[in-house]
């Protein structure tokens, strides 16, 4: 099998074909069915095919001190994006994932903030925060409901069809 090189503007545009892997990297908070989305996309999974998703926490200890003080706002990016239609929590993350019968849920991790993107390399390019990022992935592993700033999964479709 190849490398899928095509862009299309829906899932639709897809319909009969396979695949042995799909990617649905920050697309859920997105659509507005978020499960039957979950489901057209394992449609197209070859049987022992793999997906990962990503979606931003929106119950990351940021959002939660924000609702603190009384803000709520969107933003440009991020968890609070304008564009998003849906927040997951880890739980409602994981009752999605589950929900999906034709996907067995493999594997759940935790991401912290990608501030790589944002700020010079002479800030995070070092011996120190290389360490600090460790300890805040470390938190985000244990603790992911309040320090994972995106929820990760990892879905297999049975072998058999």
């Amino acid at each position: 099998s190849g490398i899928y090189r095509g862009v299309a503007s829906s899932i639709a545009d897809f319909k009969g074909q396979k695949f042995d892997a799909v990617l649905l990297l920050d697309v859920l908070e997105h659509v507005v069915d978020h499960a039957d989305f979950l489901k057209e996309a394992s449609e197209l999974l070859s049987p022992g095919g793999t997906m990962l998703v990503s979606v931003p926490n929106v119950a990351h200890w940021s959002v939660r001190a924000s609702l603190l003080c009384g803000f709520f706002e969107y933003t440009s990016r991020g968890i609070l994006d304008r564009t998003h239609l849906s927040f997951f929590t880890r739980r409602s993350f994981r009752r999605l994932l589950e929900a999906c019968p034709e996907m067995a849920l493999t594997n759940i991790a935790a991401s912290i903030e990608p501030v790589e993107f944002l700020l010079p390399a002479f800030i995070w390019d070092n011996a120190v925060f290389q360490f600090i990022s460790r300890l805040r992935l470390g938190l985000a592993q244990f603790w992911p409901g309040l320090f994972a700033y995106q929820h990760l999964a990892q879905l297999r479709k049975s072998a058999q069809r």
